[in-house]
């Protein structure tokens, strides 16, 4: 059997997690020749494979659609809307946690009951009256956590400030536990398996959570703690799908527009959540939904996903050498069996470097994701309404400059690689440490330049995507999956000890405390990127080039199944297969 030709055709051979592209020189040459490094093969990690020829993607479009050659930006998307539903998931509490009553309490008296004036409602036996908006269950969590003068426990609240902390913490000691896997079953199974596992078990967990609410604290906490091992996902999966789908050129574009799900998922469950809160449909109607849409985000994400892009029908030709060119591979013996350099890893400079600032980036970005709306309220002393809206503009910015970083980032092609990444990460976290910086000492009262400061913080760390975390996907190459569970695990840590230290520093939440507060995170960001900038690497270290050894089986070698169906080739003889190979080296 002739094996197939193409002027533009990369063909596989090796089976699993890479293959490598061989491709004729002229339409008339009847031998095929390797042009790169190996790319993944279209076998599922893990599943036996027969001998047989390999159909590779085609440059036309009479079998499948090609999304005009965009399928990796369709891939984008898919994934970008199922981690925004993981992050939804975990912080729907944070609201919908001033809806939830014993159950024996009225439902007229769980959810704010409107006025002339605005809204008014009973948190914690102190009346709040708000004009035109509610603020956040986060805000008032915080608030009577911070100083809880003149505050008393209402008995009908299902669970105490307590129990409410360590319901928001939960999520971060599930996600220390999440993340411990996910690169290692990544190798074993494929992102495909592995991404919706993740995505099945917060989808049911948060569809659980109405049904347990009525058993008590502990049932919630164990739900919230198996939501939160899915939210571990999040940051894992960005690296693992910019490694497989992204090409290098792009890479950045791809890393900020993926990142987007950090700000969707909150814009996602927080408006859903006010609004069902306070609607005949109640708090448990949140969850229901957002079970939901989680469930059928994963149905959609497992029946169009692949591992990699020529296992895609809808991959062509020429998408798929844009996004192989240049990338270091492992077949699937090699993937299976390969032990991920930990050592190397962590001895590295550059990978410590990224480290570091990822360190504080998170601090910076998390002590505003947790304590913004206390800060504005009860240290600046901006009233409600302000404070709510100056809580939700960050985001709503940080996404829109994020689709202005990625492409220029990609696009400054009269600087390195290396010189972009400085670059970027130095503004991003420079910046936000100056409105950290800022915030320390500005008086209260001034409500446009801490409106500015405030969003800036959110805006200028989002910039950092294109910065420390893209440098993290081009040294580590098909291990950046490994670099991103790491910063996983450090914001993960950030999360459970911010609040102990802002409880240490300012419990009273005075505007003395948090002005050393702010100050500090501005000082600590500085440190941590210059850190980053001496250490900076852009290409791929040696230790993601380098490829084990695998087992040789005779003259054989194993064929991926094919492309675009799934099945497996018809039969080919190792003569054949032999011959496709020798021609590489003439």
């Amino acid at each position: 059997m002739e094996p197939k030709k193409s002027s533009d055709s990369v063909d596989s051979i090796d089976s699993g997690h890479a293959s490598p592209k061989l491709s004729s020189s002229s339409s008339s040459d009847s031998s095929m020749k390797s042009v790169d490094p190996p790319i993944k093969s279209s076998a599922r990690r893990g599943s036996k494979v027969s001998f047989g020829v390999s159909d590779a993607p085609s440059d036309d479009s009479n079998t499948s659609y090609t999304f005009n050659n965009h399928t990796r930006v369709v891939i984008m998307v898919i994934v970008t809307w199922c981690l925004s539903m993981l992050i939804a998931n975990a912080t729907a509490l944070n609201f919908t946690v001033i809806c939830m009553r014993q159950p024996d309490t009225p439902f007229s008296s769980q959810v704010a009951t409107f006025g002339e004036n605005g809204t008014s409602s009973t948190i914690n036996g102190t009346s709040s009256t708000v004009n035109g908006t509610s603020s956040t269950s986060l805000e008032k969590l915080l608030e009577n956590g911070a100083n809880g003068a003149n505050k008393t426990e209402n008995e009908n609240y299902m669970f105490t400030s307590m129990q409410n902390s360590w319901l928001f913490s939960s999520i971060a000691l599930g996600a220390l536990v999440g993340t411990l896997p996910i690169a290692k079953l990544n190798l074993k199974y494929g992102a495909r398996l592995v991404f919706t596992a993740y995505g099945a078990i917060s989808a049911i967990f948060t569809l659980a959570l109405p049904f347990v609410a009525p058993f008590g604290f502990w049932p919630v906490l164990a739900s919230r703690f198996l939501v939160g091992i899915s939210f571990a996902l999040t940051l894992p999966a960005t690296g693992i799908v910019v490694a497989d789908w992204s090409s290098i050129k792009r890479s950045g574009t791809y890393v900020a527009l993926l990142s987007m799900h950090l700000q969707l998922g909150p814009i996602i469950a927080m408006p859903l959540s006010g609004m069902l809160c306070e609607s005949p449909l109640g708090w448990p109607m949140v969850y229901y939904v957002l079970g939901a849409v989680t469930t059928l985000s994963f149905v959609v994400f497992y029946v169009f996903y692949r591992d990699s892009p020529e296992m895609h029908r809808n991959v062509s030709l020429k998408e798929l050498s844009k996004i192989q060119r240049g990338k270091v591979k492992c077949s699937k013996e090699q993937c299976q069996t390969e032990k991920i350099p930990y050592g190397k890893i962590l001895k590295d400079p550059a990978v410590l470097g990224t480290q570091i600032c990822a360190l504080g980036s998170r601090v910076g970005f998390q002590i505003f994701a947790l304590y913004g709306p206390l800060y504005l309220n009860k240290v600046l002393h901006l009233n409600i309404h302000h404070t709510g809206f100056m809580a939700a503009l960050p985001s709503v910015i940080a996404l829109m400059v994020k689709f202005i970083v990625g492409p220029a980032s990609d696009k400054m092609t009269c600087m390195s690689h290396k010189l972009r990444v400085q670059l970027f990460a130095t503004i991003s976290q420079f910046c936000m440490a100056g409105c950290f910086i800022g915030l320390a000492f500005l008086q209260a009262g001034n409500i446009w330049l801490a409106q500015a400061l405030f969003t800036g913080v959110t805006v200028f760390n989002g910039i950092n995507s294109v910065g420390a975390t893209k440098s993290s996907q081009l040294i580590a190459g098909r291990f950046a999956s490994v670099l991103m569970s790491f910063q996983s695990y450090i914001n993960s840590l950030v999360v459970l000890l911010v609040p102990q230290i802002i409880g240490l520093v300012a419990p009273h939440a005075n505007q003395e405390g948090w002005s050393w507060i702010l100050l500090s995170v501005g000082l600590l960001v500085i440190v941590c990127v210059l850190i980053f900038d001496i250490t900076a690497k852009a290409e791929t270290r040696k230790w993601a080039r380098e490829l084990p050894m695998i087992r040789k089986c005779g003259q054989c070698i194993e064929v991926p199944v094919e492309p675009r169906t799934g099945r497996r080739g018809s039969a080919i003889s190792t003569t054949t297969i032999m011959s496709m190979i020798d021609s590489d080296d003439e």
